[in-house]
């Protein structure tokens, strides 16, 4: 089998800030691989150096020791028109766009590869449209940057990163701010683009249940300065990696839920009987109140959930008797009081 080469590595890689006094590093002796067609998601607490990964990679911020190194050669010696028909990059910062609209914004990433004086070609006015289709936002060409909203104007600077068509897409943050179908949207919409398009795509994030969904590999960085692990989502979910990784005073990391829960001191037993989306979505609502599953059906405290007629109701076997409750909110009440 042949042997697949990455779009891009790092060596030994220390990053960080220069200084006159001393060099502040933020991590210290990264080897990194990034390869074409892969959805690959950067995450780590707030302070752990995320932003300036990317920034080092992409060639924007110098390391401070080893090197980024792209088909052969050191990003970093490369001339910034020629890291831009490599690398697309889109950074937090807000775009200073103007009177510009849509179309004239994705077509700005033709320029590394037509010179800031040149005119796009038919093949150019192509990928830019290919570009606009590719997110879905084709009917927005003409439509101006102001007249966006919050998720639109993130899909336009994704397309014309893309339209850029450089190996190697480097995204921070892409869905900060935005609500929960467009922050969908658009991890999907990467996902997709690093399949068809063969892009290297890298992205930072905080969206934990996002990347764990649409990650073809994780970058971990832990509060801790040496900290660096990679992994496939699942693997690092199964070895701990990723609970050590974000490891907080007070909550947990929960293999079954792939989410962080709070740890609730003084739980009360119950057991419940139920299966189906009722059931966890009562799991849900019983941990947040301070109530711990039990798999003793003589458990004083008990539920069971049945189904009738697409509704639900839920029976309350208490010491001081039983209740009947018709919803959730309804339910948690009659525990409260019992409690």
């Amino acid at each position: 089998m042949k042997k697949v080469s990455p779009t891009l590595q790092a060596q030994q890689l220390s990053i960080g800030y220069r200084n006159k006094k001393a060099d502040k590093i933020v991590r210290a002796g990264l080897d990194l691989e990034v390869y074409q067609g892969e959805l690959l998601c950067l995450m780590g607490p707030n302070g752990a150096g995320k932003s300036t990964l990317l920034r080092t990679l992409a060639g924007v911020q110098e390391p401070l020791a080893g090197q980024v190194i792209m088909e052969g050669q050191p990003i970093h010696q490369l001339a910034q028109q020629e890291r831009a028909r490599r690398i697309s990059l889109v950074l937090t910062e807000q775009l200073s766009a103007g009177n510009m609209n849509v179309l004239e914004l994705v077509a700005l990433g033709r320029y590394p590869h037509t010179g800031w004086g040149g005119s796009l070609s038919p093949a150019d006015k192509e990928m830019v449209l290919q570009a606009l289709n590719d997110l879905d936002i084709g009917e927005l060409a003409g439509r101006k940057l102001y007249e966006l909203s919050d998720g639109q104007r993130q899909k336009a600077m994704i397309a014309r990163a893309l339209a850029q068509d450089g190996q190697l897409m480097i995204l921070d943050e892409p869905t900060a701010h935005l609500d929960l179908i467009n922050r969908l949207q658009i991890m999907r919409q990467l996902r997709l683009l690093a399949l068809r398009r063969q892009k290297a795509i890298l992205v930072a994030t905080h969206e934990l249940e996002l990347a764990l969904q649409s990650a073809d590999r994780l970058w971990l960085l832990p509060q801790e300065q040496e900290g660096f692990l990679a992994g496939m989502p699942e693997d690092l979910v199964l070895n701990g990696s990723l609970a050590k990784a974000f490891n907080r005073s007070g909550f947990h990391f929960d293999l079954s839920s792939g989410r962080f829960v709070e740890e609730v001191e003084h739980c009360v037993p119950v057991y419940l009987e139920g299966e189906g989306p009722a059931r966890h979505w009562t799991e849900k609502a019983l941990q947040r109140y301070g109530y711990a599953l039990s798999h003793d059906k003589s458990t004083p405290l008990s539920i069971r959930i049945t189904a009738e007629h697409e509704s639900y109701h839920w029976q309350l076997f208490a010491p001081e008797g039983e209740k009947v409750a018709d919803s959730l909110e309804a339910l948690v009440k009659s525990l409260m009081t019992e409690r």
